[in-house]
């Protein structure tokens, strides 16, 4: 009987350690699943980005997060409601739109509110000119329209995140 009783005891034991070993590689897989779904933290490059981004022209539907940097006048620019984007940076002779663009350059402002009516737009974005974050008339551009962004915040030029170099309300 003592036999019978202590081979309960340690089949009863292997299940109990079987178990918990079950629950910790369990619990490290959905861990593993929402930390590479980036669910669990706040991305540091994203600068509060939503969606995946426009073509020129086009209007951004998501408004994001907001930047994470503290509003400073030199640095920053107010973007709120300024969903859509525009790549011409300066044209030329007065000649209106300039398709020889800087490719690290582009402007944004409220759907169809260019106040400088075909010269420079209201907000001046400049990148890191890096060769994934160049801008042409294909590009498709995503950052956030709520509040504010500044030096040092992102925006995501095809599907690249990119940061931004300088920031300019004009």
């Amino acid at each position: 009987m003592t036999s019978n009783f202590s081979i309960h005891k340690i089949i009863q034991r292997r299940r109990d350690f079987l178990l918990t070993v079950g629950k910790f590689i369990l619990a490290g897989m959905l861990g593993l699943i929402l930390t590479s779904c980036d669910v669990l933290r706040e991305s540091d490059t994203d600068s509060g980005i939503g969606g995946k981004g426009v073509g020129a022209r086009g209007i951004q539907p998501d408004i994001g997060r907001g930047s994470p940097s503290d509003w400073k006048s030199t640095t920053c620019a107010v973007v709120e409601d300024r969903t859509q984007w525009k790549w011409v940076p300066a044209p030329q002779d007065g000649s209106g739109e300039n398709e020889d663009a800087d490719p690290y350059i582009f402007q944004i402002d409220k759907p169809g509110d260019w106040k400088s009516k075909g010269k420079l737009g209201d907000v001046l974005i400049t990148l890191l000119p890096l060769s994934s974050c160049k801008i042409d008339d294909k590009a498709t551009i995503a950052y956030t329209t709520k509040d504010w962004l500044c030096v040092d915040d992102y925006v995501r030029v095809n599907d690249s995140d990119c940061l931004i170099k300088s920031i300019e309300a004009l």
